[in-house]
Order: C-alpha cells, then sequence, then structure tokens
C-alpha cells in the first residue's frame, strides 16, 4: 500500500517493496512508504513488529534483503546509496544511552554538525553560535558544560532533540521522545516539534497512541506489512474504527518499542572514538563506518 499526499508535497524518502530481516528471519515483508516534505508521520505496532528494522534501514544501519529506498535530494536528484543521502535528524531511545559516556550537553548537541564537515575539523565560531541558540531553544541554558550523566530524563532528551535539529536536517527521526519527560515539557516538546515540522518531515516512533494521534499528520502501523492511514486531530477517535491496520496493531502499539542503535558522534582521535562508542553501545552494535547519522 503506497500513501499520498494530501497536497503537493515533494517526495523525501521512497521505499519501495522492502523487505529486512535478521539471521534469516524475516521482520518486514513488501513495504511501501512515502516520507513527503513537512509529513509528520506516527509509527506504531507491537514489539517485534519491525518498527525498529523499518527506521535501521532508512539509516542505513541494515541492508534490505529486497525492496529498495530511494532518497530525493533538495538539487533534484535521486540516489539508493544511503551514504549519499540528506541529511537525517536521529533522536535515539532514551535507555539505549549510556549516562557514563564522557561527553556535555554543548558537545552533544554539536556533534550533530559533525556529519557536514571533516573529522577532525574544529567547529567554527558560527556553528558554536548556532549551538548556543539550540542549547537556548531546548531550555538548557546553564547546563552547556554539565557531563550527561548529570542531567535529568528530560534535560538528556532536549539535548538528544537539539542534537537532532542542529544540522537542518531535511527529516528528523525521533523514537519514543517524550519518555522520562515531565508533562510540561512534553507540551512544550510538541510545540517544538510543530515549530520543526514547518521546516523538515518528521517521524515520530510512541507508544502513547492517545498523544501521537493528537499531533501527528499520518500513521504507519508496522507488523511485519505496513498500513498506512492520513489523519488529523478531530479524525484521531475514530481511527481504529476505520483503518484497516491489524487489530493487535492498536491494542499492542502502548507497549515500549524495543531498543534502538542510537549514534552520537564525538570529537575525539578515530581510536577514542571507537573505544568510547564500543562502551556506549556495546560492541556488537557499534557500527564500524564513522560513528554519524549522515
Amino acid at each position: 500500500m503506497t500513501n499520498q499526499p494530501g497536497t503537493n508535497m515533494k517526495p523525501l524518502i521512497e521505499i519501495r517493496d522492502l523487505s529486512a530481516g535478521y539471521e534469516g528471519r524475516q521482520v518486514l515483508r513488501d513495504v511501501n512508504l512515502t516520507v513527503y516534505e513537512r509529513d509528520f508521520l506516527g509509527v506504531i505496532g507491537p514489539n517485534g513488529g519491525g518498527k525498529t528494522t523499518l527506521i535501521k534501514c532508512i539509516l542505513g544501519l541494515l541492508k534490505p534483503t529486497g525492496g529498495k529506498i530511494t532518497f530525493h535530494m533538495s538539487d533534484g536528484t535521486q540516489t539508493t546509496n544511503s551514504n549519499d543521502r540528506p541529511t537525517l535528524g536521529y533522536l535515539p531511545q532514551y535507555n539505549t544511552i549510556d549516562r557514563k559516556f564522557p561527553i556535555s550537553v554543548e558537545e552533544v548537541i554539536l556533534s550533530g554538525l559533525s556529519v557536514q564537515q571533516k573529522l577532525y575539523a574544529r567547529f567554527t565560531h558560527e556553528q558554536r553560535e548556532k549551538g548556543r541558540a539550540i542549547i537556548e531553544r531546548m531550555g538548557l541554558e546553564g547546563l552547556e558544560k554539565r557531563a550527561i550523566g548529570q542531567l535529568s530524563g528530560g534535560q538528556l532528551q532536549r539535548a538528544l532533540l537539539g542534537r537532532a535539529i542542529i544540522s537542518d536536517p531535511s527529516v528528523v527521526i525521533l523514537d519514543e521522545p517524550s519518555t522520562y519527560i515531565d508533562k510540561r515539557f512534553e507540551a512544550r516538546l510538541y510545540e517544538l516539534l510543530a515549530e520543526i515540522n514547518n521546516d523538515c518531515a518528521i517521524i515520530l516512533v510512541s507508544h502513547d497512541i492517545g498523544t501521537v494521534l493528537q499531533q501527528v499528520k499520518s500513521i504507519a502501523c508496522v507488523n511485519e506489512s505496513l498500513d498506512y492511514h492520513p489523519i488529523r486531530a478531530s479524525q484521531a477517535n475514530g481511527w481504529r474504527e476505520t483503518s484497516t491496520a491489524p487489530s493487535n496493531c492498536w491494542d499492542t502499539a502502548r507497549c515500549h518499542t524495543a531498543s534502538w542503535v542510537s549514534i552520537i558522534t564525538t570529537i575525539t582521535p578515530k581510536t577514542l572514538r571507537r573505544k568510547k562508542a564500543n562502551h556506549l553501545y556495546g560492541a556488537d552494535h557499534c557500527p564500524t563506518s564513522l560513528l554519524a547519522v549522515k
């Protein structure tokens, strides 16, 4: 099933007949989806249904076993090479982060710019000014030099959100962004996402269906296959009755989603980057390529 935009939006990511899995076990089958500019897509589904696998394929962390993903560039060209795709912002799930990782709030946010420059390049004055603006926007003034292990859950989520948007990505992918934040900032979070959505598309994975349905423009229920449904807040209460998604997508989507491989870049020598990354993510999950989501 392919989705069409309500208006004449340009496609950013086209997924066609995608299949993927691990160690011979198929997790996704014949998935079709298009993400358009300024789309706000909510992704729900049961644990093990393939939400994580879908996002890993988009991020280039997992090679599909079938089908293809096409990225549309700002200059009008297209590519299926994940190494050449447009910049994607990514906010990982909270429980994938090692709070002992020796990095400050400022370094976390600025690391989102590392994909736009050479590995060992220093940040310019303009980039640091941009980082300060993001820190202020996230409400983290005064915490710039604080290590992430000294942050509250909500403060860490805001730092990671700042990292996800600092590079002006065409698409921001968020995994359970409202986890471990208080209700006051949750409301502010969705205000920020609405502002961000004016400039880029958003893919939001969440088990909090009640909140998500009031915020997103469309829903993708992933349970091996994908069921797409356009939605507006006024339609939220009737979504379950009108959607063709399997009932267990709705009934079990409130379960916590599986952990994803999270990616954070730091400005350190390559060997230290590798050592720290192995500590942060575990050697089995640490990608061998540059530790950044381009």
